[in-house]
């Protein structure tokens, strides 16, 4: 994870979305999505959120390669593409 000079200031929205995203973790749910246009501060609300569950197995999927580019950048988990994903699924049986 890239280590940031300043604390990070949390929207009232971002913060909400980490809450939430935190929260279903820690139930046990399977998928937890996280969605917002350009600037909207995903990277950053990924990062807080694999600060607060360190020892969770995370699988990260992105719609493009330059989003899961990014993300593995950012997160130090290696990110893919959906369809990737799903693909390799089905060449290895798993429907």
């Amino acid at each position: 994870m890239t280590a940031q000079s300043d604390p990070v200031q949390y929207t009232g929205e971002q913060y909400d979305w980490i809450g939430t995203a935190v929260d279903r973790i820690e139930d046990g749910r399977t998928e937890t999505v996280l969605t917002g246009p350009a600037g909207s501060g995903k990277s950053t609300c990924l990062a807080a959120i694999l600060d607060a569950v360190p020892d969770r197995h995370i699988v990260g999927l992105s719609p493009t390669g330059k989003a899961a580019a990014r993300a593995t950048e950012l997160s130090g988990i290696t990110f893919s593409t959906i369809h990737r994903a799903l693909f390799r699924q089905v060449i290895d049986g798993k429907d």
